[in-house]
């Protein structure tokens, strides 16, 4: 009887204690890891932790041998060469670590993949061999999986993928192939179209035999330019031998016919050659003649000097009168360089005379030159008529800083500093050695500026990393929003990940 009611009292006592660490271990999995919105991954001796954004406590410790952001909220990490996943903005684990990879929204066991939903718990059973996009493969077929990871079609396919519709976007079209022969597959419509092509490349353009042209994205059993030229393009050159056409991709008709030796496409305007003369396409497809020398985007050259076509008409705008037409709307008399603006009823005004010795062009900006001195010219959507201002040449060099502050870099005898946009003020003095972005070096060390160009820091630090980190020596540290230290430089590694 004594021996029973032991028992009883250990089952009982093993039944409190379970229940105590079942809540321990809940509350701390439901226990939100962030006060904010910036979830601090830090690294020491090898493992990786959480760090507390506003407190800089650490939290949980140095734990996890790998970590990775899956999405704004989930983080897949590695103990012991398994992979579990962990929503960040709770700390509720999802999965325990016993995945061999995670990639994206994919997980491997073994050899087999599956898919994981949006919170992290697996959607499909790993069953797969392959697992690319929407796309899976079982063996050596291929199908489509739906976005809530059920099969929207069967492994049919020798081969599968999306069809580009340009260099970066992607349709809601499939490319694939059965046997030798690829056709389309719209997953809006769910419209198998007739395999039928040699080849399909980006733009729907189609092949049959050694002959090119595009598929109709209107009816895809269709096509908008015949499958019979040598080579087509995405805005509807085609070229049948060595001479070159023009035809509408969208409509269908043709724009030029195939007899000219180069075709150039420019936004609303293209260019043909015949020989050695050059015309204009001008809006509603009206051809000019074959009267230009050389035509370069928006200009023309007729002998030795250039002139300038109008953006939108394509028309003649002024006289050839220049001995050079460059980027940036600037244009060279002599040897010197000026700029010119375009203004809506479609004159061309000279906004500064030919004054400066040399122009190198870039893509919202150029550098002006004037014996050894630089200057800058940049675009300014607030600045009328010309939408464009100009640091007339007087520093030894000039960086432009893409709208990150409100400063441009300049430097005079050797040294850096920053001079506002708008009235050529100067911010900081001109002292710097260096200047990158935010931060700022005198000697070998590194401090960070603001979008003023004020000093946030003293110059202490070996380096400004990102995501308002710094090292000193080879530990780094965390930056709070203002530039004070958050923590000292104990870490091996930051990574800052943010958390909606």
């Amino acid at each position: 009887m004594y021996k029973k009611i032991l028992i009883i009292i250990a089952v009982c006592i093993a039944l409190f204690v379970g229940l105590v660490f079942y809540f321990v271990i809940t509350e701390y999995n439901n226990k939100p890891l962030f006060s904010d919105n910036l979830l601090i991954l830090v690294k020491k001796d090898n493992k990786w932790g959480f760090l507390e954004r506003l407190s800089g406590k650490m939290i949980d410790g140095y734990r996890y041998d790998d970590v990775q952001s899956l999405r704004t909220d989930l983080l897949a990490f590695e103990l012991d060469h398994k992979w579990g996943v962990l929503n960040i903005k709770t700390g509720k684990l999802i999965t325990e670590p016993k995945y061999d990879e995670i990639s994206g929204n994919t997980y491997r066991i073994g050899n087999k993949w599956g898919v994981l939903k949006d919170n992290g718990e697996e959607r499909t059973e790993p069953k797969y061999d392959e697992i690319s996009g929407n796309t899976y493969r079982i063996g050596n077929k291929w199908g489509v999986l739906k976005d809530n990871g059920k099969e929207k079609t069967e492994p049919i396919y020798d081969e599968l993928s999306y069809l580009y519709t340009d260099k970066w976007d992607i349709s809601d079209t499939y490319k694939f192939r059965i046997g030798d022969k690829w056709g389309i597959w719209d997953s809006f419509t769910n419209i198998q179209y007739t395999p039928k092509y040699d080849e399909i490349k980006p733009s729907f353009i189609a092949r049959i035999g050694d002959k090119w042209g595009m598929i109709n994205k209107m009816d895809m059993d269709d096509v908008i330019i015949p499958i019979k030229y040598d080579e087509v393009d995405k805005f509807g050159q085609v070229r049948i031998g060595n001479k070159w056409g023009l035809v509408d991709y969208q409509e269908g008709f043709s724009i030029l016919p195939v007899i000219y030796d180069q075709i150039d496409f420019n936004f609303n305007m293209t260019s043909f050659r015949s020989g050695d003369k050059w015309g204009v396409t001008q809006p509603e497809n009206k051809i000019t003649k074959l009267e230009y020398d050389e035509v370069k985007g928006f200009a023309y050259r007729i002998g030795n000097k250039w002139g300038i076509l109008g953006l939108t008409t394509g028309e003649v705008i002024t006289e050839p009168k220049y001995d050079e037409i460059g980027e940036n709307s600037s244009f060279r008399i002599g040897n010197k360089w000026g700029f010119y603006f375009e203004n809506q009823n479609n004159q061309i005004i000279e906004a500064t005379l030919p004054q400066y010795d040399n122009v190198v062009n870039y893509t919202n900006y150029s550098v002006l030159f004037s014996g050894d001195k630089k200057g800058l010219k940049y675009v300014n959507w607030d600045k009328k008529p010309y939408y464009y201002s100009i640091i007339q040449p007087k520093y030894d060099d000039i960086k432009y800083t893409s709208g990150d502050t409100d400063f441009i870099l300049a430097m005079l005898n050797g040294k850096w500093g920053a001079i506002n946009y708008a009235d050529e003020k100067v911010l900081t003095p001109f002292k710097y050695d260096e200047i990158r972005g935010s931060a700022y070096r005198i000697g070998n060390k590194w401090g960070v500026l603001d979008a003023t160009g004020k000093e946030l820091t003293e110059p202490k630090y070996d380096e400004i990393g990102e995501n308002m980190s710094f090292r000193i020596g080879n530990k780094w540290g965390i930056f709070n929003s203002d530039f004070t230290e958050l923590t000292a430089a104990i870490y091996d590694d930051v990574s800052v990940t943010q958390v909606y």
